[in-house]
């Protein structure tokens, strides 16, 4: 469901934190593992909502994939370079989310979203890609398996982009508290 217009407060609980963003809707961040450990900050993050996974520069992505112990295999698509896709067991999602701004609230990816693909066998694709696209510095396109359990503002009017909790929420964890930062 897409709101239009203002927030509509019945939708989430908590207060929404907002990070400054240009109209383009990029903005900074960090990623983080297991709920309190920034792996990766300073990036440069883009929320987008058409878009259906979450994609980041091939480096960062294997470096993620390394840290979870993840299966990376890269692969050569029509029309893109390497893509590198991680494989895990589907019993097991790991705990992966985004920090907006620095001191914030990590908001996770919901453990029902972190599947993009089910393989058979408790094999499952990770719904996180690497791709370099060519954005200097390196780029992250956030979609939308970041964006479900999540009430997300884009305010034009204050060039934010603002993150709370969808009421109703039962996803235990789906924001956890300001995290420790790791070297690297």
């Amino acid at each position: 469901m897409q709101v239009l217009g203002g927030l509509d407060r019945g939708l989430y609980h908590g207060e929404i934190i907002s990070q400054a963003s240009d109209l383009s809707w990029f903005t900074t961040g960090s990623l983080a593992i297991d709920g309190t450990t920034l792996l990766q900050q300073n990036l440069t993050i883009v929320l987008d909502s058409g878009t259906a996974n979450i994609v980041g520069p091939t480096a960062q992505i294997r470096s993620l994939f390394e840290a979870l112990g993840i299966q990376a295999v890269e692969q050569n698509l029509p029309g893109c370079t390497t893509v590198l896709f991680g494989y895990y067991p589907c019993n097991s999602p790991p705990a992966i989310g985004f920090q907006l701004g620095a001191g914030n609230p990590i908001f996770n990816i919901e453990p029902s979203a972190f599947v993009q693909a089910s393989n058979g066998g408790n094999n499952c694709t990770a719904t996180v890609t690497g791709i370099d696209i060519g954005f200097p510095g390196g780029l992250w396109i956030v979609g939308q398996s970041w964006f479900q359990g999540k009430y997300v503002d884009f305010d034009a009017d204050n060039r934010s982009v603002g993150v709370a909790l969808l009421r109703n929420d039962t996803v235990v964890g789906a924001a956890m508290p300001s995290p420790k930062a790791t070297s690297g």
